[in-house]
């Protein structure tokens, strides 16, 4: 038994003997670039939901004020963005963002974004997001822990005139970093139609006429704001161009209402489309009988003549007529 341990003994002797002991200095290396890491775009949505109320369509849907008088009208809508950045949210120096049209032109210049992170403005935008269905509670939730220390939350504020064509417009953000790296990131935005006729005059006064000659009201090209012009004008206030119907009531005698001029013996003239009375001496045509459509179409923002004719037929008696104009868009 003894033997045995020496044995052992010696032999875990000899095994020391014969392990080497080694030491060394490695040394470790590794480089962080800013373009390999650069700044992130997270999450951008647009407010407010103007167009669509109910929240029912994709995105967010924006519809314009229209314009009034000789004047452009603008509608607001602001946008907002998540920013990040591998290196330190501190890393970031500045967002910026531009809108572009559907053609990618550029409709506002870029400009810088102000930050509102840890604001009531971003628990607000937030909340007003996620009701509009603009984020998911996904979404939602995950920019409320991000925004705790990996992120921040910028916005601006931009505009389209009454003017500005319908259709999705692209809101660019752009995040650039101390070292100048930068990241972009885009959403979608919908700019609804709108069709709005305004009328710079509430009457067609064409004052004593003769039996038999056509009397006529030329309009101009010079809009009255007032709303009470002798020379008509139409203005389209939206953004959408469209067609307009014109029809009339008979003219009633103020002294008798057996009295009548037939509304076939109106006429009218816009953008160089005549709808003749019934009593022209050239060229008659169906008055204002029934309801007409002009195929021209009124323009946005550009102020257009109207011209009204009228020609008392034979037999008409002395009396004050009145009736009624109705202009319809189509």
């Amino acid at each position: 038994m003894k033997k045995t341990v020496l044995l052992l003994l010696s032999l875990i002797t000899i095994l020391f003997v014969f392990i080497p002991h080694i030491t060394a200095d490695i040394n470790i290396e590794a480089q962080v670039k800013s373009e390999d890491n650069p700044p992130v775009v997270d999450y951008i949505f647009v407010l407010s939901d103007t167009g669509d109320i109910t929240h029912v369509e994709d995105g967010t849907q924006i519809l314009p004020e229209p314009g009034t008088g000789n004047n452009d009208v603008l509608t607001y809508f602001t946008c907002y963005a998540v920013v990040s950045d591998p290196n330190n949210v501190e890393d970031i120096q500045q967002v910026y963002e531009k809108i572009l049209d559907n053609n990618d032109d550029q409709v506002l210049s870029e400009m810088a974004a102000n930050d509102i992170t840890d604001t009531p403005e971003q628990s607000n935008a937030l909340t007003e997001a996620l009701q509009s269905n603009l984020i998911t509670q996904s979404d939602y939730d995950d920019m409320i822990i991000i925004l705790k220390k990996q992120a921040k939350m910028f916005r601006i504020e931009n505009y389209l005139t009454n003017r500005d064509k319908p259709g999705d417009y692209k809101v660019c953000f752009k995040v650039v970093d101390k070292e100048n790296v930068y990241h972009e990131g885009f959403t979608i935005f919908t700019y609804l139609p709108i069709k709005i006729l305004e009328l710079d005059f509430n009457s067609v006064g064409y004052g004593k006429i003769v039996i038999d000659e056509q009397k006529k009201i030329d309009g101009d090209s010079d809009f009255d704001q007032a709303g009470n012009s002798t020379t008509p004008t139409l203005r389209n206030q939206g953004n959408t161009e469209f067609m307009i119907s014109i029809s009339a009531t008979d003219l009633i005698g103020e002294n008798d209402p057996l009295h009548v001029i037939p509304a076939s013996a109106l006429s009218v003239e816009f953008l160089g489309q005549h709808v003749c009375s019934r009593y022209c001496k050239i060229n008659p045509g169906p008055g204002l009988n029934n309801e007409v459509t002009l195929d021209r179409y009124l323009i946005p923002g550009i102020p257009t003549r109207i011209n009204f004719g009228v020609t008392a037929p034979y037999g008409t008696p002395n009396d004050v007529y009145n009736g009624q104009l109705s202009i319809l868009i189509i």
